[in-house]
């Protein structure tokens, strides 16, 4: 089992808290999911800001590899990530 932690820091009460979240690999997985698909989401709706389409696309099209990267969510969902990527460049032409 993974924890993660969030660590708050009030400064008005001059209190520190911890909460500790435990994931579990099932949750991990589902939370990777729901990264893909949200930073679809992002990309395709040209109501957002062309900010967060761009940082969502750049997340997409990045090859860094961390726990939450394109990559890794992509392999876990046993995604073709280099055919998502040239799908979503076809659809993307006003953030370039």
């Amino acid at each position: 089992m993974n924890t993660l932690f969030f660590v708050s820091h009030s400064h008005e009460n001059n209190v520190s808290y911890e909460d500790v979240v435990d994931w579990n690999p099932s949750d991990i997985y589902r939370l990777k999911k729901a990264v893909i698909k949200q930073s679809l989401r992002e990309i395709g709706d040209q109501r957002r800001s062309t900010t967060m389409r761009r940082e969502a696309l750049n997340w997409l099209m990045s090859n860094d590899v961390h726990p939450f990267s394109a990559i890794v969510c992509c392999q876990a969902h046993k995604l073709d990530l280099e055919h998502l990527r040239m799908l979503v460049a076809h659809l993307v032409k006003d953030l370039n």
